[in-house]
């Protein structure tokens, strides 16, 4: 499980920069990529990337790489969040601790993103391209709703 995790943070970061993610002469680039030095070359992780590469959904596949990384699989990551303090030891929890401010806001717009991208996608496949305005326009009251615009 430690080499997966490693090979895993790795390919995330790797994927950072292959996709022009994050500004290559930024300082934190610079401290992203000392930090992949640092990581073991050893380890392998299951190899998802390679299939969604190789279709239109190669930069929705960041998000999941991204998304997933907490998700109650059998990685030392999503693990981790499922284990707390207890007396006489620790006790797994089936909910989850939080670690960052914000983190059910996050997970509620990833979800709502990902629903309207099903929308799209169901539409187009339907030959209703006349969906797209409709999901365009829930997209922009996302943003709405989140401050960025």
């Amino acid at each position: 499980m430690k080499h997966e995790d490693t090979a895993s943070r790795s390919a995330r970061g790797r994927l950072l920069f292959e996709h022009k993610l994050i500004d290559a002469n930024s300082e934190d680039s610079q401290q992203l990529r000392g930090f992949l030095k640092t990581l073991s070359k050893t380890g392998r992780s299951l190899d998802p990337k390679s299939i969604a590469t190789k279709g239109p959904i190669a930069q929705g596949y960041i998000i999941y790489s991204v998304v997933s990384e907490d998700a109650a699989h059998p990685t030392l990551m999503s693990l981790s969040r499922h284990v707390a303090a207890a007396e006489g030891g620790n006790m797994f929890s089936i909910v989850p601790t939080l670690v960052e401010e914000g983190e059910i806001e996050d997970t509620i717009i990833f979800t709502c993103a990902a629903l309207l991208g099903a929308c799209y996608a169901t539409g187009e496949v339907l030959g209703r391209t006349l969906v797209a305005p409709e999901v365009k326009k829930r997209m922009d009251e996302m943003l709405v709703l989140q401050g960025l615009v």
